[in-house]
Formats: C-alpha cells, structure tokens, sequence
C-alpha cells in the first residue's frame, strides 16, 4: 500500500475518489499539459528561506536516516533543522524548518505563492500530527510566503523582506482533533482492491481535477462544468436541481453571473457571442496589423 505523504492526505480531503486513482491508476488522468518547470525556482526560494536561519542543519534527502534526525532534534547547538523527514504510522512527511526555541520548536512551512490558503493549515496540521510521535514539542506553527511588497533593488536578496511571516497555530492545532480518524479512513481507501464510488460535484473543480474525464464519461453535450469561473457551490447547486446541461440552465438561476448567462445564451443559439464593443474596437483596425 502507497504511504500517504502531506500531498496525498490534501488530495484525500478533497476527494477520496481522486487519492484513490492518483495512487493506483495514474494512467486514467488526462494526458499532461507542458508546463513551465519550477524546481530550480522552488529550490531558490526554499534556499532564501533557509537563509532566514543562519547556523541551521540541512538533511540530505536520499541518505537521511531516522537516527539522523532524532540526533539533530537533541543536538542544542543546531538552531534549526531544515527538510527533515518524519514518519508515524505510515505517513510521510517532510519539513521546510524547525526552528529550536529552548527545548521547544517552531514549525515552519515555505510557499511559493504570495497568499494564504486554507491548504496551508491542513499541511500543517499533519505535520503537527505526524511530529507527535518524536516527543517534540511545538510551540508555534508559522507559514514563509513571498511579500508582494518587496521591491528588488538590486545585487543581493533581502530573505528577511522577501517573506512575510503568517502565524497558524491556532488553525493547524483545531483541525487535529479529527486527523486521526481521517488518515485512518484514507489508509483504508489506499487498501481498497477498488476505487470507492464518489459522486462527482463541486469537488471536481478549481482546480480542474486530473481525473474530470474519466469521472464524467456520461455527461452530455455541454455540461454545466463548462460555464466560464463556475464556482464548486454552484455545480453543487445545479446538480441538486437535476441541471446537467448549460442548455437547460434557466436564466434566473440564482448566483448565474453575466459572463455565465452569456454562455448560457450562446450555447443554446448555437452562435457565438460578439460584443458590440470589441467589433466598433476592431473595425477601425488598418489591415495588415503587428506590432
């Protein structure tokens, strides 16, 4: 069986559905669409981060061992331990930083992203769960986001100004109550000879799910999931009225947005939409146009 990791136990809240086929029958997703690839700029910025915390002790991430760490927590001269890898009952996780305050640590987790989101304290929360079973006492549970008020100027990076700090304590400590039972019923979901059967809804969107495809074999022409910035409340919302189609959504549909009614309108013409505007903008156009 899979062992759950931090992506893996979000993935599950989400869907269980989804944790199930991302485990086991990965060849079910839509084909990948090319990406930009990011590591080396998500190493650069967990390097800044790290740099937030002179003296610090990193771990190797492919010769690391469970004695290893647990030196590194008892050691009182390293001040911080960066990418640690912990382990409880099968669950994986792996840590931007611990920060040592006395015989106390701060958790300390490191986006990309210049907000934060709920995700953000349920990652957390497992970590906190996860790092129970070491006997380390955490006092404070902290997220590193890029500030999008730091202004570059030049030569050398600034760390201390190129995050801000975001206190979650309070919002990785109240989800934990419940974690156990959840990570046990995903475990059990990864033991399943089969994919459990989830009703496809709200869940499947923002962000599309991988698996949409698959899921949604029996939609009709133009369904519902794809009306511009649909909300998961909304396809929610239409699916409890038996509304699976954009042609039978009424035009008095509560939280029906003007871009949505458009679609809806021009999906049942079977023409497509052209704003007065953009055509008085495009006719005064000289032919051949560049730039």
């Amino acid at each position: 069986m899979p062992s759950l990791t931090t992506g893996l136990v979000r993935l599950g809240h989400r869907c269980h559905k989804k944790l199930y086929l991302e485990s086991h029958a990965r060849h079910l997703a839509a084909p990948a669409v090319p990406v930009i690839d990011r590591r080396d700029a998500y190493s650069r910025i967990d390097e800044l981060a790290r740099a937030r915390f002179p003296g610090g002790g990193a771990l190797d991430h492919t010769v690391e061992s469970a004695d290893r760490v647990r030196s590194l927590l008892v050691d009182s001269s390293i001040p911080a331990i960066f990418g640690g890898a912990f382990t409880r009952d099968g669950v994986k996780v792996r840590i931007a930083v611990l920060v040592r305050s006395g015989a106390e640590f701060e958790l300390v987790a490191v986006t990309a992203g210049t907000r934060v989101r709920k995700r953000h304290a349920r990652d957390l929360a497992v970590q906190l769960w996860v790092l129970a079973a070491y006997d380390v006492t955490v006092s404070r549970v902290w997220l590193l986001a890029l500030d999008r008020g730091y202004v570059h100027p030049g030569g050398a990076i600034d760390p201390a100004r190129l995050f801000f700090r975001e206190d979650l304590t309070d919002q990785a400590r109240a989800l934990l109550p419940g974690l156990g039972g959840e990570i046990e019923a995903l475990q059990g979901v990864l033991a399943s000879p089969t994919p459990p059967i989830v009703a496809t809804g709200g869940q499947c969107l923002r962000p599309r799910c991988d698996f949409y495809e698959h899921c949604h074999g029996d939609e009709p022409p133009h369904p519902v999931a794809e009306l511009p910035r649909l909300e998961p409340a909304q396809l929610d919302a239409l699916r409890a009225r038996g509304i699976r189609a954009v042609t039978d959504v009424p035009d008095d549909f509560p939280t029906l947005t003007p871009l949505q009614a458009r679609a809806c309108a021009a999906v049942r013409s079977g023409r497509p939409f052209r704003a007065p505007a953009i055509a008085e903008a495009l006719a005064v156009i000289v032919w051949p146009a560049h730039c």
